[in-house]
């Protein structure tokens, strides 16, 4: 799968926002974002994936024909049975290594908020993927349901 072939633009529902989103324009050359919210768009919006930008970089996982791909930066990788991801680190500095076969072919510095659960949390289920968009990303890249849910 190859995407140069994805027909642009495309949307990408905020990682920290849920009625936030992006109107991607390309993933070529430098890439260009609108954040806008949903009351905003003149049309309802399918999201094709989720996005975070830490200030410095752009992440995005985006669902395209069956397949799922990884964009940071300027790189796209697609998410196949040969890709993992690693995120090490404590938090907030982290470390998001892709590794193919076993090699590591990109990583990238990155920094979260931090821990925003608190006693008496109402929202007890939270997990630290909800916060970490790294840790989202390594954890789909291992997990055969989450890849399922996220391409249906």
């Amino acid at each position: 799968m190859n995407m140069n072939e994805l027909h642009f633009p495309i949307y990408l529902q905020d990682f920290d926002c849920f009625g936030r989103y992006t109107k991607l324009e390309s993933l070529s050359g430098e890439y260009e974002f609108v954040v806008a919210s949903e009351g905003h768009l003149s049309n309802p919006v399918f999201p094709a994936g989720r996005f975070w930008f830490d200030g410095k970089t752009f992440f995005a996982l985006i669902r395209y024909k069956g397949s799922l791909f990884v964009r940071i930066g300027q790189s796209v990788i697609e998410l196949s049975d040969k890709i993992t991801i690693k995120v090490t680190g404590a938090s907030p500095d982290r470390v998001l290594t892709i590794i193919e076969d076993g090699h590591p072919i990109q990583s990238s510095m990155y920094s979260v908020k931090q821990n925003l659960t608190f006693e008496n949390d109402p929202t007890p289920f939270v997990d630290d993927e909800d916060f970490d968009f790294g840790l989202f990303l390594a954890n789909v890249s291992v997990s055969a349901s989450k890849k399922k849910v996220l391409l249906e």
